[in-house]
C-alpha cells in the first residue's frame, strides 16, 4: 500500500472480543510495505480478546525481509490499545524486523496501552524489529501498561534486541 506526493494512507481495525487472539491491526509476513512520500500515515488499532492479543502487531516471521511502514516527509503516527483480558495483551508490538522509519523530515509518535492480567506492555520492540528517523524527524514512544492487572510484567515501553534510533541534525529529538 502507497501513495506518492501528499496523499494520507489511515488503516483502523478493531478485533473480535472472543476467548482468542483479537489483535486490531496485524500487519506481517515477508516484505509487506506501506509506505508514504509526503502523507501522514496512520494506524489505529483497538485489540479485544484473550491471549496474546495486540492493538496492533508489526512482524516478520521467519524471513530477512523486512515488513515495514515508511514515510519519508510525512509524519508516520501509531495508536495501539489492548483491552483484552489474557496473558501478554500489548498495545503496539514490533517483533522479527517488524519496522517503523521516516527517512526525510516526518515524525515517528508511537503510543500504545496494554491490557490483560500479565505481560501487558504498552510498546514492546522484540527480536530485530527497530524504529527510527533518519532525516531530521522526532521519534516519541509512550507507553502504559494495564493499571487494573496484578500479573508481572506490565511495562510501559521495553525493548528487547531492537533498534530505538534517530539518526540527524542537531534538532532532532528522542523521547521514551
Amino acid at each position: 500500500i502507497s501513495t506518492t506526493g501528499t496523499g494520507t494512507i489511515a488503516i483502523h481495525g478493531a478485533g473480535g472480543a472472543g476467548a482468542g487472539e483479537g489483535d486490531g491491526i496485524r500487519i506481517s509476513e515477508s516484505g509487506n510495505a506501506i509506505a508514504t512520500q509526503n502523507g501522514e500515515l496512520r494506524v489505529q488499532g483497538l485489540g479485544r480478546g484473550g491471549n496474546d492479543t495486540q492493538g496492533i502487531e508489526i512482524r516478520t516471521p521467519g524471513t530477512t525481509s523486512a515488513t515495514t511502514l515508511t514515510t519519508v516527509n510525512g509524519n508516520l503516527v501509531l495508536r495501539g490499545t489492548s483491552t483484552a483480558t489474557g496473558v501478554t495483551d500489548q498495545g503496539v508490538l514490533f517483533e522479527l524486523l517488524g519496522s517503523a522509519r521516516t527517512t526525510g523530515s516526518g515524525n515517528v509518535d508511537v503510543v500504545g496501552r496494554g491490557g490483560g492480567t500479565g505481560g501487558g506492555i504498552g510498546v514492546h520492540l522484540l527480536s530485530g524489529s527497530s524504529v527510527s528517523t533518519t532525516g531530521g524527524g522526532d521519534l516519541s514512544l509512550t507507553g502504559f501498561g494495564p493499571t487494573s492487572s496484578t500479573g508481572a510484567n506490565n511495562e510501559g515501553v521495553k525493548v528487547e534486541g531492537s533498534v530505538v534510533e534517530v539518526q540527524s541534525g542537531a534538532s532532532a529529538d528522542l523521547n521514551v
